[in-house]
């Protein structure tokens, strides 16, 4: 585990999310970029089906160990859980026009992190862990969806699995619906597993497919593509690919051990997956687009007191890629006090980046769109910990947002102390966040809903 990631506590089956707390940015960072290569026009996900016919350019290759499951009865349909306070209406959640109103409900009271999200068609869905008894800890994962940020409903499909329900990996939207990412690991004789299922209303699911002898750690959707990272009972690592959701094929070509590594973050965007891989100095970042085939399309070398802990992120959206990074520089054993550099950098085709010169800092969550980029960052009051040497986890949520991916500007934090965000989706013209308060999250805290409007939000 990465010691700058501040992370979100998976007990007993909850899936949950990992979010890195830094402190500020120091020195700069160099970029190595690769051959230039076609510029990518960031495009809208693919409306293709739930199960798309491969494309006539792809190669055939034979599928191995995926075994379809067979459809059960959908559950009915559960009742809508309703803010405990009517919202107020969304031309009014942002009067400031930079300004987050945050929502009065209960839905997720019990929840102490978040693990995924997607929006398709006007339905959002985050998938999350749910816990039914704190004194002992224990619940499952499950997921929520809404129409229109304000009112959530949780799917009754994932609590009736009772001691079946897997770690949700996570959900995305594939088609003209969802897929929800799930694993089991190895216990005993019972070998590792990952579960697939699929959803045409973010609600009501149904087994769609299962791996046998990996469990899933990394999930990655581009155009009609999926991409799965897994590990195997003896931790050694595969890739997975599919263009149905259903039927899989495991890659065993090019540096496939490298970017399925655990410390690797998988991203998709409409029209290439991009991994990012840490390395002894820096990230390197390699793109493929079908993940048979993969060249590595840029470095990004770390300072010169690199310790060689490093991680980052790519999000899509209409005015290019952004990567958000972070470098640890320096270490002190005594106060476990960390000094991280922060960077972003911009690029239209994946390949020639630009550097942002103030770049967002701390950054926990990010969002391409229409209008630009958001990001979401958790800053420690502290820098790091407390005088005991162990993180006290104070701190306060902020937004950045940019026009273009080089330019980023924070905005007012008020009502964000001990709030870290974790979600961010657009749906129609509403920006919906979701965060945690990560100062002990054993007592799970009440998780924080958070709208604005979109069309106004940082400007």
């Amino acid at each position: 585990m990465r010691r700058t990631a501040l992370v979100v506590l998976s007990t007993l089956a909850l899936a949950c999310s990992a979010i890195r707390a830094t402190p500020a940015p120091s020195d700069q960072v160099s970029v190595a970029p690769a051959a230039p290569s076609a510029t990518l026009v960031a495009a809208s996900p693919s409306s293709a089906a739930l199960s798309p016919s491969p494309r006539a350019s792809d190669t055939p290759i034979p599928s191995v160990s995926a075994t379809p499951a067979t459809p059960t009865p959908s559950p009915q349909e559960t009742g809508v859980v309703t803010t405990s306070t009517p919202p107020p209406p969304l031309a009014t959640l942002s009067p400031d026009a930079v300004g987050w109103v945050r929502i009065d409900t209960d839905v997720f009271a019990n929840v102490p992190g978040f693990e995924s999200s997607a929006t398709n068609d006007g339905v959002t869905v985050v998938s999350g862990g749910l816990i039914t008894d704190p004194d002992s800890l224990t619940g499952y994962g499950t997921t929520w969806s809404t129409r229109d940020g304000s009112t959530w409903s949780e799917s009754a499909f994932w609590s009736a699995l009772e001691s079946e329900n897997p770690d949700l990996l996570s959900v995305t939207a594939y088609g003209s619906g969802f897929l929800a990412f799930g694993s089991k690991e190895a216990a005993g004789s019972r070998p590792a597993q990952t579960l697939i299922y699929s959803s045409a209303d973010g609600d009501a699911w149904q087994p769609l497919s299962s791996i046998d002898g990996v469990a899933g750690t990394d999930v990655a959707v581009s155009g009609d593509h999926l991409m799965l990272a897994a590990t195997g009972a003896n931790i050694e690592r595969s890739l997975w690919t599919s263009t149905d959701g259903n039927n899989w094929t495991q890659q065993l070509d090019g540096p496939v051990s490298r970017i399925a590594d655990f410390d690797t973050t998988l991203v998709g965007t409409p029209l290439a997956f991009f991994a990012v891989v840490p390395t002894d100095t820096g990230l390197d970042l390699w793109r493929g687009t079908d993940g048979a085939a993969w060249t590595k399309a840029a470095t990004f070398a770390g300072p010169a007191n690199f310790t060689g802990e490093a991680g980052g992120e790519i999000v899509a959206g209409e005015r290019g890629l952004v990567l958000t990074a972070w470098f640890e520089t320096d270490s002190n054993p005594n106060d476990m006090s960390w000094r991280v550099k922060n960077e972003a950098w911009w690029s239209s085709d994946g390949t020639n980046w630009e550097r942002a010169p103030e770049p967002p800092t701390d950054v926990t969550v990010a969002l391409g769109y229409i209008d630009g980029f958001i990001a979401g960052a958790y800053r420690d009051a502290d820098g790091c910990c407390d005088g005991t040497g162990i993180w006290d986890g104070r701190g306060t949520g902020e937004t950045w947002v940019s026009d273009d991916g080089k330019s980023w500007h924070v905005l007012q934090t008020t009502g964000w102390k001990n709030q870290a965000p974790t979600v961010l989706e657009i749906n129609g013209g509403t920006l919906i966040a979701l965060s945690i308060d990560p100062r002990d999250l054993y007592l799970t805290p009440p998780a924080g809903l958070w709208l604005a409007n979109v069309d106004t939000f940082g400007r």
